[in-house]
């Protein structure tokens, strides 16, 4: 795993690995979503259906549920202290979704780790 950056600025983490991501997928389309989500960290509105053409164009409402729902899958199948934020992802501030750090760690077993705390 490694710390990248949106074309915003915003923190992202892209995986070394996007086996996690591809099970939450269904189909091709959702597939390549899963893998750029996974190895870049980000993925934007525009890269995932503002290249829609012909009769794929006119589903375009279908495709942007589909959209949601594999964002949804794998949110749902995170490891622990990671999510998905939305919002401007893209260079001009256009929608999109990042992986994010929650700053929450558990341990093997699925408890809180413990927190240092300072005095």
């Amino acid at each position: 795993m490694k710390k990248v950056t949106t074309p915003y600025g915003n923190e992202a983490f892209a995986f070394d690995e996007a086996d996690i991501f591809v099970k939450a997928a269904k189909g091709l389309w959702q597939m390549s979503i899963a893998i750029k989500l996974a190895t870049d960290g980000y993925v934007t509105d525009m890269e995932a259906t503002g290249s829609l053409k012909g009769n794929a164009a006119s589903y375009r409402t279908k495709y942007d549920i589909s959209y949601r729902n594999v964002i949804n899958r794998i949110k749902d199948i995170l490891p622990y202290g990671y999510t998905i934020f939305s919002g401007p992802t893209g260079p001009k501030g256009g929608f999109g979704y990042w992986i994010a750090d929650t700053g929450i760690r558990r341990d093997d077993q699925g408890n809180p780790a413990p927190t240092v705390t300072y005095k």
